[in-house]
């Protein structure tokens, strides 16, 4: 005769929101225009911006010219940053650093709003064979979050982003000393992360001299504190890690007399296949040594960044 016994369980994770709004550092209004008269030090000290077009060697000393009243001209400023700056929010307060309160909390970008499936199968087969499946699945969406506007979001998503966990055990009963018990155990994980931004890659500007085409924007990072703008990960599809696991175990039992002899083996195969796309349209930093003087606490990498 046959028995056959089930259980079958569904969860769900839902999270809205988050769990606080991170305040950020980003040009100020000021600086967005080359103006600089806000740089300052602990102390209210003025931090100049020297002229990298100024540069020249003076008795064995490299020197530069400071640009009067700490203020880069407006026909100085490239055509190319006043493109990315367009995408900027506005300050949520004065002063040139955390000066960007995020408007929403930003909730889990991975494992929020996760569906977790399982489900257990007995069977029973006589009196001699008993067979068991258990199905566990764990999946969650793809989620967009981002603390900038979404031309210069620097997070990346998941998608596909789910695991499973699968088990096939048989045990047969050969005689009332005798059984063998047979294992057959899968697991996989698979993840592909993927730039937010990456469908702004014909929005934002292109930096000359990278070679395309390319699937996501370029990303530019600064020194000073300030926000990254742009995530190079790539696109999703071209970054699936996959890590296939497989487990095959039996164990013969065999009671006689006084004594209990058990013999058995297992088989593991361990894979992980990692892709990678990134870094298509290349990652740009700007530091303050370019507007400053070795030596002097000076420049700044957003007015570096406008030039």
């Amino acid at each position: 005769s046959v028995k056959t016994y089930f259980y079958i369980n569904l969860e769900q994770y839902r999270q809205e929101g988050g769990a606080n709004r991170p305040t950020l550092s980003i040009p100020s209004l000021k600086e967005r225009a080359g103006d600089f008269s806000d740089w300052r030090d602990a102390s209210g000290n003025l931090i100049p911006i020297y002229d990298p077009a100024t540069t020249r060697v003076v008795n064995g000393v490299v020197v530069r010219d400071p640009f009067p009243g700490n203020v880069i001209p407006a026909n100085r400023i490239s055509p190319m940053a006043q493109e990315w700056l367009r995408y900027l929010p506005q300050p949520t307060s004065e002063g040139p650093l955390n000066n960007y309160l995020v408007p929403t909390a930003i909730p889990d970008s991975i494992l929020g709003d996760s569906d977790y499936y399982f489900g257990r199968f007995d069977t029973y087969i006589g009196q001699k064979d008993h067979i068991h499946v258990s199905l566990w699945h764990q999946r969650a969406p793809a989620k967009f979050v981002s603390t900038l506007p979404h031309e210069l979001a620097n997070e990346t998503y998941s998608d596909p982003q789910n695991s499973s966990v699968h088990r096939v055990n048989w045990d047969h009963t050969f005689s009332p000393n005798l059984l063998n018990h047979f294992t057959f155990g899968y697991l996989n994980r698979n993840e592909g992360y993927g730039s937010v931004n990456a469908d702004a890659v014909d929005t934002l500007p292109k930096v000359a001299g990278v070679i395309g085409p390319y699937n996501v924007p370029p990303q530019i990072s600064f020194s000073d504190g300030f926000e990254q703008w742009g995530q190079s990960s790539g696109v999703n599809i071209g970054n699936v890690t996959t890590r296939p696991t497989y487990t095959i175990n039996d164990m013969f039992t065999w009671i006689t007399g006084n004594h209990t002899i058990k013999i058995g083996g297992e088989y593991r195969n361990i894979g992980g296949n990692a892709h990678a796309n990134g870094n298509q349209a290349g990652t740009f930093y700007f530091g303050s040594g370019a507007t400053g003087i070795l030596g002097v606490n000076s420049g700044n990498s957003v007015a570096s960044f406008l030039l």
